[in-house]
């Protein structure tokens, strides 16, 4: 367990240090501009606020702050009325509207919602941030869920899990399931924190099938799909032939950070090589933040390839097939778990939209059970207790990222 030091700006320093009962909310967002991990937030948000008891609270890095509205577009887009913000480093933000926040009242709970972020890439940082919060605020009533686990990281999942001991542990695939069993958990099956707001744009989306491809691409270097470019180049030119009335590329990220590749960045990468050349933008962090685009006819497609988890499972419950990309271990445990077939080859053959409804039974029925142990512990306690713990390291200048481009 790390170091981390909490910040707050001025209204969210008033919540969190007032007497209304609070959950913190941590998962795969942090603050980032990610088609789905802003839809599995706003569904960890909207679950908690269905239940009334609770003020939900995000924790967001403070190096994710991007331009001079975040904090208040990040409170609007989920609903919430405090984030929280954290980092490694002690910085002196005051002039950025930030404080060091040393003083927590009636902080009573913590859920670790889902993403694919228990791996060897992310897990130690986002196991690092939830035990010390878990530790450091005195927090017992603990929730996980939606989680995909993988084998270089089972055995940390594990020994967090016996160590903290969270009264749910839900996993969104078989193969996490299989891996924490093996290490002395049982876990639920809880299918992913995304479904439920996917659901309801999906809904607002005709579906007539038109004679369009939607493409989301993402050559980032945790997708290994850089080194393999000729099998991307090659699955767009496959689907190219099913498309003929256009293309909808889909971005997913809406990210300065010079590590993220999403379909815009991707297309220019590829220069020439990419088949097509006139398309329509959708604007994914946008359509997950405000539930809508202006004219969801854009989203009538007939096939699709993806890069993402979550667009594919968007595509899914649109009854539109998509082939699932999967250049590495941690992208083929995401194609395994929604059921998409391995090979291209395979793909266009079979054209085959995966069925989850019974995964989606079981979800109602792990939410159902999720609330339960929630409502259970709010008609059981209602703990005002104040929480304090000292800031004490080297203060660094915080560099504010929020000033627009004209130095405003």
């Amino acid at each position: 367990m790390g170091s981390w030091y909490l910040y707050a700006d001025a209204e969210s320093k008033l919540v969190l240090e007032s007497s209304c009962r609070k959950i913190l909310l941590v998962g795969g967002c942090f603050g980032a501009s990610n088609f789905g991990d802003i839809l599995q937030l706003k569904g960890a948000v909207n679950f908690h606020k269905s239940m009334g008891w609770v003020d939900p609270v995000p924790v967001f890095s403070m190096e994710s702050l991007s331009g001079p509205t975040h904090v208040a577009n990040s409170k609007k887009a989920y609903g919430v009325r405090a984030i929280l913000f954290i980092s490694q480093q002690r910085y002196d933000a005051a002039h950025a509207g930030f404080l060091l926040q040393s003083q927590f009242c009636a902080v009573e709970a913590l859920h670790l919602y889902g993403g694919g972020f228990l791996n060897g890439k992310w897990g130690n940082y986002v196991i690092s941030i939830t035990e010390f919060l878990l530790k450091n605020l005195a927090i017992e009533t603990y929730a996980i869920s939606g989680q995909q686990v993988d084998f270089e990281f089972a055995q940390e999942t594990a020994d967090h899990i016996h160590n903290f001991r969270p009264g749910c542990v839900g996993v969104r695939d078989d193969q996490s399931s299989q891996l924490l069993t093996a290490h002395g958990v049982a876990p639920e099956f809880s299918f992913d924190d995304a479904y439920d707001e996917l659901a309801i744009i999906a809904s607002n989306v005709p579906k007539n099938k038109n004679e369009r491809a939607l493409v989301h691409l993402n050559v980032s270097s945790y997708t290994d799909n850089a080194e393999k470019e000729h099998e991307l180049i090659r699955a767009l030119r496959a689907i190219g032939a099913y498309c003929s009335d256009g293309i909808v590329a889909f971005n997913a990220f809406n990210e300065k950070r010079f590590e993220v590749v999403d379909t815009i960045r991707t297309i220019a990468l590829l220069e020439n090589e990419f088949p097509f050349h006139d398309y329509v933008v959708v604007d994914g962090p946008g359509l997950a933040r405000e539930g809508r685009i202006s004219n969801f006819d854009t989203l009538d497609v007939g096939i699709a390839l993806s890069c993402s988890y979550h667009v594919a499972l968007f595509m899914h419950l649109l009854g539109v097939p998509c082939y699932l990309n999967a250049s590495n271990s941690f992208y083929e445990q995401k194609r395994i778990a929604l059921d998409c077939p391995k090979t291209l080859e395979q793909f266009l053959e079979e054209k085959r939209v995966p069925d989850y409804s019974m995964r989606i039974e079981s979800r109602k029925s792990w939410l159902q059970k999720l609330r339960e142990y929630f409502l259970g512990f709010a008609a059981r306690n209602n703990d005002k207790r104040i929480v304090e713990f000292d800031n004490t390291s080297i203060i660094a200048k915080f560099q504010d990222k929020r000033r627009s481009h004209n130095g405003a």
